[in-house]
């Protein structure tokens, strides 16, 4: 299914560990999702590196969540996480990067899994 590529983050909800700090979101018209943002970690170079790489291979015919661009807005509310995160959400006003659909949260619900590596290669 295409989706609209552009997508505005109404909430989050959950973080997730990692150098981009993973977190799980609503975006306006009520779709779960997995922001990626561009002022932690690596930066912007690394997300839009994630998102040409998962668009090339979902072009491969692999399984791949789909991906899309989330725009944080200037003035989001700081209504969840710590200091840290705040500042990160500062920095990441503007586009980063959205994991959409069910695939992504069937993933986030292995990762405590013992078998997590397995469940990367399994088609859904």
């Amino acid at each position: 299914m295409q989706r609209a590529m552009t997508k505005r983050l109404a909430k989050f909800i959950e973080t997730y560990p990692g150098s981009s700090f993973p977190t799980r979101s609503q975006t306006t018209d009520g779709e779960m999702c997995v922001v990626k943002m561009r002022g932690a970690g690596n930066g912007a170079v690394a997300l839009l590196s994630e998102f040409v790489v998962n668009r090339l291979a979902s072009r491969a015919g692999l399984s791949v969540p789909d991906v899309s661009i989330i725009d944080i807005a200037d003035n989001h509310p700081w209504d969840f996480g710590s200091d840290e995160f705040d500042d990160l959400l500062q920095k990441s006003s503007g586009p980063n990067l959205a994991s959409l659909g069910w695939r992504m949260r069937r993933l986030w619900t292995q990762v405590a899994s013992p078998h997590f590596p397995r469940a990367l290669y399994r088609r859904s």
